[in-house]
């Protein structure tokens, strides 16, 4: 009796598979780091501006400070 799960060719085109997975993440991962752009869309006139002026205040305040280090 046979108890492979996976016929040779399969387990070969798994291989392959995760190979070239592994070389894609490592390829990714040496790559220069692109800028993370963020928008903000509020109102900041009118009815609601105290609650835009304050958000964008708020999102300007977390992009300006350094994460705390542990």
């Amino acid at each position: 009796m046979n108890h492979n799960l996976f016929s040779a060719s399969k387990r070969m085109a798994l291989g392959v598979r995760l190979v070239t997975l592994l070389i894609s993440a490592l390829l990714l991962a040496c790559s220069p780091r692109e800028p993370i752009r963020l928008g903000f869309v509020a109102g900041l006139s009118g009815r609601v501006a105290d609650l835009g002026i304050g958000g964008r205040d708020g999102a300007l305040l977390a992009v300006e400070l350094p994460p705390e280090s542990e």
